[in-house]
């Protein structure tokens, strides 16, 4: 009997059968657990079904007629219960009500413990102050964790020394110069760099959008002539055409169409995510070609 020793509330659903017999009492165990409850003062609830209901369940073959001995028992047991807490129930839904109603009923009884949400166990001063401070360590615990967690992520996502390597390979860029009133660009001179020098002159010339054409002619100035030389000079037309397609396939750099300030239509270079950081990083790492 110690489960219901244990339990807040004893309900009993007495139906149409009186059930297995206890054989040195000669009582069901349904009953006994009954008069445990009642004898133990236990808060206790009962839904009797009607005879109507019981008649029914009979004629329906959902319940077997009750035996001679077994319904005089049952009928004596009915007498006991009606006597005291109940209900006659005469459908599963009086059933439902019935139990919602008499669990309503006990718990507003005065002495009920029951069972206690967390936040309504009372507690003295100091176990509510270390209650509290655990609680707000255990959500600076998961913050950090969160924090730690977007860190690595982000870390993960960056760019390493050694995705660098690729932009040591060298490079051989021709650049074409006019002078006075050259109509065309006559003088042509082969530099020798590297991507990484390239995309290093040209990163920062892209924090803002940088009109393509403007572009070309300062990184044609920077490596052949000086940046204040103020010499008309430009990247070949091909050569352009490869620089262009070496960085937007590393996805360092987008280029749309867009307006000038004068209203013309022209191409526009901006550095992406992935260009910013390469860009950080080729000034802040060294990265030296594998021994050959």
């Amino acid at each position: 009997m110690q489960w219901i020793k244990e339990s807040d509330v004893y309900l009993l659903i007495l139906g149409a059968r009186y059930g297995s017999i206890e054989p040195l009492t000669g009582l069901s165990y349904t009953e006994i657990e009954y008069d445990f409850a009642v004898v133990n003062g236990m808060p206790h609830f009962a839904l009797v079904l009607s005879e109507d209901a019981v008649a029914r369940k009979e004629t329906a073959g959902l319940a077997s007629k009750t035996e001679a001995g077994e319904a005089a028992k049952l009928e004596s047991f009915r007498e006991k219960v009606l006597s005291k807490s109940s209900k006659i129930v005469d459908d599963p839904r009086d059933i439902k009500i019935g139990v919602l109603q008499s669990l309503h009923e006990i718990e507003l009884r005065p002495g009920l413990v029951g069972w206690l949400r967390s936040n309504e166990i009372r507690t003295d001063p100091v176990t509510a102050e270390q209650m509290a401070a655990l609680a707000d360590a255990n959500r600076r615990l998961r913050e950090s964790l969160e924090l730690a967690r977007e860190e690595l992520e982000t870390a993960a996502k960056r760019p390493r020394v050694g995705d660098l390597l690729p932009l040591e390979s060298p490079l051989a860029i021709t650049v074409e110069a006019r002078y006075g009133n050259m109509r065309s660009y006559a003088e042509k001179r082969t530099v020798n760099t590297t991507w990484r020098a390239l995309f290093s002159a040209m990163a920062i010339k892209l924090l803002a959008p940088t009109n393509d054409e403007t572009l070309n002619q300062q990184i044609a100035r920077e490596l052949e002539y000086g940046s204040d030389s103020g010499i008309d000079c430009r990247v070949s037309e091909s050569d352009w055409e490869a620089v262009k397609a070496q960085f937007l396939s590393l996805g360092y750099v987008d280029i749309n169409y867009g307006a000038t300030v004068m209203k013309t239509g022209a191409l526009f270079w901006t550095l992406t995510d992935l260009g910013k950081e390469i860009g950080l990083l080729l000034r802040s790492a060294r990265v030296t070609s594998p021994a050959q």
